[in-house]
């Protein structure tokens, strides 16, 4: 086989240009296998385009998935994470009868979807509402219970120490 044969060959197996072809194939000694290695630890050995029967790929496109990949994991975790800062919560007659985060009851309805739904509209009809909180508004209404549970002492103290001052002076 001639060399120009040799180096056509090369290209259109490896779809590198012949250039790169036959640089491959002077460095390796017109020894086509070779020049194969050659190219592919070289990182320019791309399959043919159209043919699908190449099962390696470029190390350009290999990048691109890796960083959708990792957008995607990105994407799911923070997604996990904010479903674990909200809370679904079961109430009936102003009292919380349970709650869950938003990620397992997500989850639970995923998984279960036909008995989740029907134990959600068997709960509604028995009395029991369902409402989403977030973390934050949970340590804002404890706050807020704290802070009433202060002033009622302090008010109590204030009554106690003013009514101990009136039956003296009475």
């Amino acid at each position: 086989m001639e060399r120009y044969e040799m180096a056509e060959l090369l290209r259109n197996k490896a779809n590198v240009s012949y250039d790169e072809a036959r640089r491959a194939l002077e460095n390796s000694g017109w020894d086509m296998l070779r020049a194969m290695v050659t190219l592919e630890q070289e990182g320019k050995l791309n399959p043919p385009h159209g043919t699908g029967s190449g099962t390696r790929k470029a190390p350009q496109d290999k990048t691109k998935e890796e960083g959708l990949l990792i957008k995607v994991l990105n994407w799911l975790t923070g997604l996990i994470d904010k479903g674990n800062q909200h809370r679904f919560i079961i109430e009936k007659g102003g009292r919380q009868a349970g709650s869950m985060t938003v990620t397992v009851f997500v989850t639970l309805l995923l998984l279960l979807h036909g008995f989740s739904l029907f134990l959600l509209f068997l709960g509604l009809l028995m009395g029991y509402r369902y409402r989403f909180v977030s973390e934050v508004q949970i340590e804002e209404a404890k706050f807020a219970a704290r802070e009433a549970e202060r002033a009622a002492r302090e008010l109590e103290d204030w009554h106690t120490v003013n009514s101990l001052g009136g039956e003296s002076a009475g």
